[in-house]
């Protein structure tokens, strides 16, 4: 049988790492943290997707060159 361990307060101030997020994020009011993640998150899938579409039209161009 496993134990659990005691409640441990964290290890960093929450509320700390909220305001670095926000001052990383540029954004003045907290509240705007999560929605400037949700925006991080979509430009970075984008930002892949892109890439995917160079990289294959790229293969794609190169195959065609090589026959």
């Amino acid at each position: 049988m496993y134990s659990r361990p005691a409640q441990q307060s964290p290890a960093v101030d929450p509320a700390e790492v909220l305001g670095r997020a926000a001052k990383l994020l540029g954004v003045e009011d907290l509240e705007q943290v999560p929605a400037g993640i949700r925006q991080l998150r979509d430009d970075r899938e984008q930002a892949l997707a892109s890439a995917d579409t160079a990289w294959r039209a790229v293969r794609t161009a190169s195959q065609v060159t090589w026959r």
